[in-house]
């Protein structure tokens, strides 16, 4: 019989391939099984553990058991059996969450550290006991973070707020330093990488990190993030009383937007409209305690409000050609590639 010797486990963050990452290691599964690794495929998924981090964060104590041998309790057969065996999770929301029904409130209320610890002790209980744990976590630049994370959530309807307002109330996120601290007191050590540094060969990187055995020739970029003129028009809308299919058939436009050639003022780089915002938002970042890490640095880069409007208004005109000529029913690219 097999015995989990310990447990590797990947946190994300997000925003950092991880969704690559996962389909990757989902699709080694028999591969990483050869090689001694449980990858587990979950009955609520089947490529990641996110599902695993969420029941964390919303079941009883008293259901923990059963999480437990949920996790554990997975058929192994395919791991070599004469051998100790590592359990490999993967789930950027471990980098995040706590305990809370909705995964991105309840972050400024004061008690995000306290909930934080609570939320990862539950993780540790349901990992075997005698299982030393290591955790891996990598950090993406604070502002391509901020904005990348901010673009997801508005595109999956998780947030409509604005972007400051995002990133003043998931502030505990960006404190890195201290994320790595409850990290590793909570569950133990835990290994540090720059997102900058492993993108140039991700998969392949992210892997030699882990201490996977799995090399690939190419690595699909998933769940891309769309231009940030498009989240702010995006944006924009959601803040306003919109019908929830009326938002859905606005964020399915954006997924397949073609930008169109004409289009001015298209390079958003920044959602800041102020320097005094920037600045706030630095103020509370701190970089992981890892020798060579740079300190936290400011692009600089600020939007101009009247050129965000400008651009706003022409893909509201896109949108609206584009509903008036299919009737929301057609997916936006066959509209531009038509037009073309």
């Amino acid at each position: 019989m097999t015995r989990l010797s310990h447990c590797i486990v990947h946190v994300g963050t997000h925003k950092t391939g991880t969704t690559s990452l996962q389909n990757v290691l989902a699709a080694h599964r028999a591969e990483l099984a050869a090689s001694g690794f449980f990858y587990p495929a979950l009955k609520d998924s089947t490529r990641n553990h996110n599902p695993l981090a969420h029941r964390l964060a919303t079941c009883t104590d008293d259901d923990l058991a059963s999480v437990r041998d949920d996790l554990t309790g997975s058929p192994r057969a395919r791991v070599r059996s004469e051998d100790e065996v590592r359990l490999l999770l993967s789930a950027e929301e471990f980098s995040t969450r706590i305990c809370n029904p909705h995964p991105w409130t309840g972050f400024d209320d004061g008690t995000y550290w306290d909930r934080r610890r609570d939320y990862l002790a539950r993780l540790r209980r349901v990992l075997p006991d005698a299982a030393p744990v290591q955790v891996f976590a990598c950090f993406r630049e604070h502002e391509s973070y901020a904005h990348a994370l901010y673009a997801t959530k508005v595109l999956s309807g998780k947030v409509d707020w604005s972007f400051p307002e995002f990133v003043r109330r998931c502030a505990p996120i960006f404190d890195y330093r201290r994320q790595v601290e409850v990290l590793q007191e909570s569950l133990g050590p835990v290994r540090v990488a720059s997102f900058e540094q492993l993108r140039g060969d991700l998969a392949n990187r992210s892997f030699a990190w882990l201490g996977v055995p799995i090399r690939v020739t190419s690595t699909p970029r998933l769940r891309p993030t769309p231009p940030l003129d498009l989240i702010h028009w995006l944006a924009r809308a959601a803040q306003s009383p919109t019908a929830a299919d009326e938002r859905e058939r606005r964020a399915s436009f954006c997924r397949d937007y073609r930008r169109a050639p004409e289009a001015t003022g298209a390079s958003v780089e920044s959602l800041w409209q102020s320097s005094q915002q920037q600045q706030d938002f630095l103020g509370a970042c701190q970089p992981p305690t890892v020798e060579g890490w740079p300190p936290v640095q400011s692009t600089g880069r600020i939007a101009d409000p009247a050129g965000l409007d400008r651009r706003a208004a022409e893909i509201e005109s896109e949108y609206r050609q584009w509903r008036q000529r299919y009737g929301g029913r057609r997916k936006p690219w066959l509209y531009f590639w038509r037009r073309a």
